[in-house]
């Protein structure tokens, strides 16, 4: 009797540690839904283009940087903010496919980021109100709007007009 409860306690402990590993692969697999480490499992809006757990609006009218940043936040988005240097190569890709023709020449457009010079603090800052780190990027000036033109970052007046990026957070899991 003795050896018989030994056997069933031994199948037991095999049985919760089976169980345990379930568990383990389950929660990571969970992790990685609602965090974005699969891009195939998340969505992005129609004509919005997913990048890791970002989707990206180029659009394709053009408006002043604050107007941009207006349309961004009606579409729940906000001009894009450059957080790591795979999302700037996203981003360059991006816009070097984004052409127009005009009198028979290819032009690239420039698209407003969310980057502006802030003359209360006297620095740079991204459009959410977060500092700029020049370690992706430098940037050629103190003043004006950033806009991004085959790949270079360059400045101008905040007034110009400038078709813009917005960038949001992809839907993971039915969010």
């Amino acid at each position: 009797m003795a050896q018989q409860v030994y056997k069933l306690s031994r199948k037991s402990e095999q049985q919760l540690e089976v169980t345990k590993m379930e568990n383990i692969v389950l929660l990571d697999t969970l992790q990685q839904l609602t965090t974005g480490k699969e891009d195939n499992c998340s969505m992005c809006e129609v004509d919005w283009d997913q990048q890791g757990a970002s989707c990206y609006s180029f659009s394709k009218n053009a408006k002043s940087w604050h107007n941009s940043l207006d349309a961004c936040t009606a579409m729940s988005a906000s001009l894009v903010k450059i957080d790591t240097k795979k999302e700037l190569a996203f981003l360059k890709n991006e816009i070097s496919k984004r052409v127009y023709v005009r009198r028979g020449q290819q032009f690239n457009f420039n698209f407003w980021t969310g980057l502006n010079y802030d003359n209360d603090i006297g620095n740079w800052t991204w459009a959410d109100g977060s500092p700029f780190s020049f370690q992706l990027f430098q940037v050629p000036g103190t003043e004006g709007c950033a806009y991004i033109q085959k790949g270079e970052i360059r400045l101008q007046s905040c007034a110009k007009w400038e078709v813009y990026i917005c960038e949001k957070p992809a839907k993971f899991g039915g969010n």
